[in-house]
């Protein structure tokens, strides 16, 4: 009983610092990350991801979870690439602004809106921001996760994934 206030507590506090209608809890990030993976459309779909981003990533994420779907690595932090990759058969644009550990930053407002405008979802990590330094919601993101092992929970005391969206996203997210 005592767990389950601690673990309510936490889904608590994690939502209101993301300003998120729901959010979910994970073992670790790339579970969260896995769990979106499978909410957006799954099949035999293209998704954009950073092209420089972290290592375990790249090859657990990518290689592992998505070898039924095409993958397009893109510049995030270049617009016009974004935009001229993006496109109807998209479903999943992945920004993890700031990268890990190339520290490359990308216009979560604007890749918001390229996404939106072409059908896609806007998922950013913000497991080097957090939530206390940026909302990525607020800036039109669709999903918010945070691996807090990093900045959330201070380095390597909590493992856990958290994995937050608007009412609207995973509403139809569970259709």
């Amino acid at each position: 009983m005592v767990l389950m206030y601690y673990h309510l507590h936490y889904v608590s506090l994690m939502a209101k610092l993301d300003r998120a209608d729901h959010t979910l809890c994970f073992s670790s990030g790339m579970a969260a990350l896995s769990a979106v993976s499978h909410l957006v459309n799954p099949g035999k779909v293209k998704r954009l991801l950073p092209e420089k981003t972290y290592m375990a990533v790249q090859t657990d994420y990518c290689h592992k979870s998505f070898q039924r779907e095409e993958l397009w690595r893109v510049d995030t932090t270049n617009l016009d690439m974004v935009a001229s990759t993006i496109g109807p058969e998209t479903k999943l644009v992945w920004l993890e602004s700031p990268t890990n550990p190339q520290q490359q930053i990308s216009d979560i407002r604007k890749v918001a809106k390229i996404a939106h405008d072409n059908g896609a979802l806007l998922m950013v990590d913000n497991s080097l921001m957090s939530s206390v330094l940026c909302q990525p919601l607020e800036l039109g993101a669709d999903f918010v996760m945070n691996a807090t092992m990093k900045f959330v929970a201070g380095h390597s005391d909590v493992m856990a994934g958290v994995l937050s969206v608007r009412g609207e996203t995973f509403e139809h997210c569970m259709i």
